[in-house]
């Protein structure tokens, strides 16, 4: 019988070689989801191999401290997992290829476009729109916003009119005519840049 020790290393095993052949880095939240539709970690296993394999800088999670992700295998996390790579038995490999070729396509959509929003305080939300390619983030903006409506709002649009709001906004930075800006009013407070 194995103890808790070896079984809690096999589960993190099997976690970096998941992550590997997705061949690309998820989000914890997509690592939920994979887990529940696989049964090899449950929640709390996942949170705590998520930990451990980030603390021994086996994977890496630029979110810092929330781990949130997208996690990425390191190099010592390749490392491990090709030492240790014959604990997974060779069906278990085989199955988990499989799952993660299955769900790649899903994962990939979902991570292209992101949008978000926090509450700061009673009049004020945070909202995140993001486009990534392949765990890259190639475009960020953070807008303030007054009103939880207005935020789901901004979030939603944005899942669904990223690609012409981002064509939109590079024109209008790189068009060698932009559209000349209203002169500013008597009263109005604010410099132009």
């Amino acid at each position: 019988m194995m103890d808790m020790n070896t079984l809690l290393a096999n589960k993190k095993l099997l976690l970096l070689y998941l992550i590997q052949q997705l061949r690309m880095p998820p989000t914890n939240e997509q690592l939920i989801r994979l887990m529940d539709q696989t049964g090899y970690l449950d929640y709390f296993e996942l949170q705590q191999a998520l930990f451990e394999l980030v603390e021994n800088s086996l994977l890496a999670c630029p979110d810092g401290q929330s781990r949130s992700g997208p996690f990425h295998l390191t190099v010592e996390g390749n490392q491990a997992l090709e030492l240790f790579l014959d604990r997974i038995p060779p069906l278990l490999r085989l199955e988990i290829k499989h799952f993660a070729l299955a769900s790649r396509a899903e994962l990939l959509e979902e991570n292209q476009v992101v949008a978000d929003y926090q509450k700061l305080s009673e009049d004020e939300y945070l909202v995140t729109l993001k486009a990534v390619e392949q765990g890259v983030t190639l475009f960020q903006m953070e807008l303030n916003i007054a009103t939880r409506e207005l935020a789901k709002e901004l979030c939603n649009n944005w899942k669904k009119r990223s690609g012409l709001a981002y064509r939109a906004l590079i024109d209008a930075l790189l068009n060698p005519n932009p559209i000349p800006a209203l002169p500013p009013q008597e009263d109005d407070q604010t410099t132009l840049l």
